[in-house]
């Protein structure tokens, strides 16, 4: 072989390893932003819940219970349980059904539903439009509120026997169980209905500003106060009620001004998260807490917090924000969607495109 030809194999061979190792970089560097997280989804309320020991969820016309189909029918299904039943919705009636998952009664009903919770006496249910209806268990009828509160010209509170329901509008509706708030509905820039007991309610200020505002209105001398300001440029991603702590989780605006805040669930435009801890009776005593650019939360409450990144689940103590644990996140590929489910003691991981259940995080 000549010593021209030779050489030229070998500038093509260092060529070749140029772009396997280019290639690799940036699978390395860029494969991991192709993702989508997606956590504290308010329509979860419907897809998954533990009932009897066992843990049931929807995958397109079909109930699995701990992955094995149990009821299989035409329609999309909605799930929910309370403490003595499992309720299923479809074909425009909710299904009560006992542990060996036998039919004790069904409710017809009027409406199409987005969602719905049963109590132990009343069923609650919200149809596309954003309005509420509840059911007295025991009879089927529909009930009206046992007292109604405005705030002001835009804000009101419904009360019924188990449920609270505040509007704001038809811009914000928030359903509170026996005050836990158990579902959110908001549309682009309205407010946010937090917290709610019986001496007061706590509310965002509308969210079409950079710094999002937290008022809490007194019910004994119905006055109206501000509290806090969260993180500029934080959008609302949830809030949770944790022991006495309120939780904040926000995520930061994408940078491209034309992408919403939503948008922030893919990595590739994802630039941090964060966390705020703030005691109920106290909302300017608070924690903060920021994810890296490209880490995801998918879980809080008022001792922990766990986040996806760069292949794995890492759980951080909220004492001094350092990482306790660390488990393998292997079934988050390239390209991929996913849902966080929490339910239980357990963090249940989603396809978004099939629907399957791919993991459980232990909490």
């Amino acid at each position: 072989m000549s010593k021209k030809r030779f050489t030229k194999l070998i500038i093509i061979l260092i060529l070749l390893i140029l772009v396997v190792c280019i290639t690799q970089c940036f699978r390395g560097r860029y494969g991991e932003k192709n993702v989508e997280i997606i956590s504290f989804d308010s329509s979860s309320i419907n897809k998954m819940c533990q009932f009897d020991g066992n843990y049931y969820y929807t995958l397109n016309n079909e109930i699995y219970c701990n992955e094995k189909c149990i009821l299989s029918s035409d329609g999309k299904k909605l799930i929910y349980a309370n403490n003595n039943a499992i309720f299923v919705y479809a074909d425009g009636a909710i299904s009560e059904y006992d542990a060996n998952f036998s039919i004790i009664s069904e409710y017809t009903l009027s409406y199409e539903i987005t969602i719905f919770a049963v109590s132990d006496n009343e069923l609650i249910y919200l149809s596309p439009d954003m309005s509420c209806h509840v059911l007295e268990l025991s009879t089927g009828d529909e009930k009206e509120p046992v007292n109604k509160l405005s705030l002001s010209d835009e804000i009101e509170v419904l009360s019924y026997q188990e449920y609270k329901v505040c509007r704001s509008n038809n811009d914000s509706i928030a359903i509170f169980l026996n005050n836990k708030l158990i579902y959110s509905q908001v549309k682009k820039y309205a407010k946010h209905f937090i917290y709610l007991d019986n001496e007061k309610i706590i509310y965002t200020s509308k969210t079409n500003t950079s710094t999002i505002n937290l008022y809490s209105y007194a019910f004994t001398n119905n006055t109206l106060s501000k509290q806090v300001d969260l993180p500029t440029d934080f959008g609302i991603v949830t809030f949770l009620n944790s022991n006495d702590s309120l939780i904040f989780i926000g995520t930061e605006y994408p940078t491209d001004p034309s992408l919403g805040l939503q948008d922030s669930n893919k990595l590739v435009n994802h630039k941090s998260d964060c966390i705020v801890f703030m005691e109920k009776n106290n909302l300017n005593s608070k924690v903060e807490h920021f994810t890296k650019k490209y880490e995801k939360t998918i879980y809080a409450n008022s001792e922990k917090a766990i986040t996806y990144y760069k292949g794995k689940y890492l759980t951080y103590s909220l004492n001094d924000w350092k990482v306790t644990d660390k488990q393998s996140a292997s079934e988050i590929k390239e390209g991929g969607s996913y849902n966080f489910v929490t339910c239980g003691d357990y963090i249940f991981v989603f396809d978004n495109n099939s629907g399957e259940l791919l993991n459980r995080i232990h909490i």
